[in-house]
């Protein structure tokens, strides 16, 4: 989406800088000393107020100064209205026209202190605590074959307005009753260990002892946090990259390949109980056997549906890039692994009927 840049017009030395994970919780913290005050940053991504998070607190009152500035590498334009600075922008659409429509909020909530607003940041000065609230929409729905949402901007509107009005423990609060929900659904624990040094000294003392048990489960959980971060119900599913990918051309385009990537991606789903994390995958398989049955039938002329390696939020389903591996016709059924699985482990029979045509019209072109 772009950069968040918090500048704190300071080059002072700090010390005790300190990292944590919660897994269960979602929490990122960091933790650091500087000029004598202890400042602490508090970061999570919200599922249920669709908002990213960034709360700063310092041990010593109006000890907060930094400015705020949002850009990304290409395609944006930054402003400022109502003391909230706002970031937007329309993509390429790859044939020398204008494609997907974004805009973002960043929105500062304040207990004491001043906030100013520039042509292009916020200035915030002499806080003891500041929380963001970061919101986006783009004009993308998964709709096949009419994949623009006109409303995007009325929803993201919405969206920062509601959580925008609550406080920051209630957002916290909503934010890990969701996460932790999930997280806990499975406690995984090797004899009498447990996970009480840092993670790089763990993960360097099993290079050596090729036995520390507390490891294992920290990465199993690490998997989970993932999974669940990157794929929830009513959202896209995992990609290459995942959605953290830092570049405006990602390797491998940051699509799914149906050559392994993407059902790798969802192989801890049902058995490591994040089944709900599942259904984005369903969606866009859904989304799918539709352009497919055109591949299937102007490429092969075959009943059915087709799907080859590469394949992307916007229905493609043709053979690509190259043909040494770009010509295999197997993605649709492997998929239709990921629909029984899913079957299986609930037994949905609602879901069922409605899988069935994917299944079936897969089996015919096979």
């Amino acid at each position: 989406m772009g950069d968040l840049w918090l500048n704190f017009n300071s080059n002072k030395p700090y010390s005790k800088y300190y990292r944590e994970l919660d897994l269960i919780n979602g929490i990122l913290i960091s933790r650091f000393t500087q000029n004598g005050v202890t400042y602490t940053r508090e970061v999570f991504a919200s599922h249920p107020d669709k908002a990213l998070i960034i709360r700063l607190t310092a041990n010593k009152p109006n000890a907060i100064n930094f400015d705020v500035t949002i850009n990304r590498p290409e395609k944006f334009t930054t402003s400022t209205s109502n003391n909230r600075l706002m970031m937007q922008g329309i993509l390429d659409n790859g044939r020398g026209g204008n494609g997907m429509k974004y805009k973002t909020y960043v929105t500062p909530l304040l207990t004491d202190g001043s906030l100013r607003a520039t042509t292009n940041s916020l200035q915030i000065k002499n806080a003891s605590a500041v929380t963001l609230v970061i919101t986006a929409k783009t004009n993308y729905r998964q709709h096949y074959p009419d994949f623009i949402n006109n409303n995007f901007e009325n929803d993201l509107e919405s969206i920062t307005r509601k959580a925008t009005a609550k406080t920051y423990s209630a957002l916290k609060q909503t934010h890990v009753n969701d996460f932790s929900s999930f997280m806990k659904r499975i406690d995984f624990q090797l004899g009498n260990t447990h996970n009480n040094i840092p993670t790089d000294e763990l993960a360097n003392k099993n290079f050596e002892t090729k036995n520390e048990q507390a490891l294992y489960p920290l990465y199993f959980q690490f998997g989970r946090y993932l999974l669940l971060s990157s794929s929830r119900a009513g959202g896209l599913p995992a990609n290459l990259q995942g959605i953290w990918a830092n570049k405006i051309q990602t390797p491998w385009n940051g699509d799914y390949h149906t050559d392994i990537n993407v059902q790798m991606n969802y192989w801890p789903a049902e058995v490591a109980n994040l089944s709900e994390s599942h259904l984005p995958l369903m969606d866009l398989i859904a989304s799918l056997s539709q352009p497919g049955k055109k591949t299937a039938s102007i490429q092969y002329n075959m009943k059915g549906w087709a799907l080859h390696p590469i394949t992307n939020v916007w229905g493609y389903t043709s053979p690509g890039e190259s043909a040494s591996w770009g010509m295999h016709i197997g993605g649709g059924a492997w998929l239709m692994q990921h629909l029984w699985e899913h079957y299986a482990f609930t037994r949905d029979q609602t879901f069922l009927s409605k899988a069935y045509p994917q299944l079936k019209e897969a089996c015919l072109f096979i």
